[in-house]
């Protein structure tokens, strides 16, 4: 008799002690991190500010600048000679569109957006 009682104090205290831990766990599980207001406001678009060219004695930049980090697919075009660049989910946010440098190289810079 005392052999069964012994028995069944441990295994109430086994299952005692699995849900304390079931409960722990839950509990620390269910906490969800506060957000804070500046974190849940959406992104602004990604927006072309400016186009600039500059040239060096043995380089010629084309400078684009933006408010966000852009991401870009180049093309090579062979008629007429020409780089295009495709800016996905951009919107062209300058006046300045149309830039023409006097060099030898290149002729001209156009920024343009394609509708769809």
């Amino acid at each position: 008799m005392a052999d069964t009682r012994k028995k069944l104090f441990y295994r109430t205290v086994i299952i005692m002690i699995l849900f304390a831990g079931m409960m722990l766990l839950t509990a620390c599980a269910a906490k969800q991190p506060a957000v804070s207001p500046d974190v849940a406001k959406p992104l602004e678009p990604k927006a072309i500010q400016s186009i600039a060219a500059s040239e060096e004695t043995d380089r010629i930049t084309i400078e684009i600048g933006s408010n966000r980090l852009l991401t870009y697919t180049s093309v090579k075009k062979p008629s007429p000679l020409s780089v295009v660049l495709y800016f996905p989910e951009t919107v062209v946010d300058t006046t300045a569109t149309d830039i023409v440098v006097e060099n030898e190289i290149i002729h001209s810079v156009t920024a343009s957006a394609i509708s769809s």
